[in-house]
């Protein structure tokens, strides 16, 4: 996972969080997710994105992020 452009603090979080749950497809994430001004503002109002901008195009691509996660996390419970 990526933000695009300059890696932020954020980004980095995700990135490491991802590369503990799934160690052996480190940085393989294809889902990149930008930087915007609406995810600050969300959490000032202690609010997720999906609360406070549901159409935005950064709650879309986490969402496509979360679907990626399911998919991997099916595969890796179906192999055992």
């Amino acid at each position: 996972t990526c933000v695009e452009g300059k890696q932020t603090k954020l980004g980095r979080n995700i990135s490491s969080s991802v590369e503990k749950i799934f160690p052996a497809e480190k940085g393989l994430l294809a889902v990149p997710i930008h930087r915007t001004i609406a995810l600050p503002r969300a959490q000032q109002q202690g609010k997720t994105l999906f609360q406070t901008d549901p159409d935005h195009s950064v709650t879309h691509e986490f969402r496509r992020l979360a679907k990626e996660f399911e998919k991997r996390l099916a595969s890796r419970t179906a192999e055992g």
